[in-house]
């Protein structure tokens, strides 16, 4: 009985650690290319849907941004479609990535990647990025775990 009681403590644990989203993120680009991305999140105890938004956010080539809460991300500023921006109790929960510079290039959104309880993967599928000219830089992809997402 003591060993069931315990597989069932030690199962719930790891449930809810797999679950839990953080407010702090690091983001690490190992790549030769900037890349693109948008973050989602919810507020604490909100869920895991990313009913709030960052804009769109530049990961230099070889180099890795914190951001100690969701108020260091750049806001988004839309006049025509309303959204809402990520708060600073907010739970990071997926990205959005992109192929290329919005402001440069015509932007593909190439697929997502999230925590396990979002509706998206951990890890994407090899995708090609763009660099400040439109021009092909290299094949990119995108792994998140825990409050780490990893470009290589």
């Amino acid at each position: 009985m003591k060993k069931l009681l315990l597989a069932a403590v030690l199962f719930t644990a790891i449930c809810t650690s797999t679950n839990a989203q953080t407010t702090s993120l690091t983001i690490t680009n190992n790549t030769n290319c900037d890349v693109w991305i948008k973050l989602y999140g919810d507020p604490n105890g909100g869920g895991c849907n990313g009913s709030h938004e960052s804009d769109g956010i530049r990961i230099p080539a070889m180099s890795t941004i914190n951001y100690a809460n969701p108020l260091a991300l750049p806001m988004v500023n839309h006049s025509v479609i309303p959204t809402t921006s990520l708060g600073a109790t907010d739970h990071f929960v997926f990205a959005e990535l992109w192929d290329a510079e919005p402001a440069s290039c015509l932007t593909n959104v190439v697929g997502y990647v999230g925590e396990a309880c979002s509706p998206h993967p951990s890890s994407s599928p090899v995708y090609n990025v763009k660099d400040n000219t439109c021009s092909p830089c290299g094949s990119v992809t995108a792994t998140w775990s825990g409050g780490i997402l990893t470009f290589n």
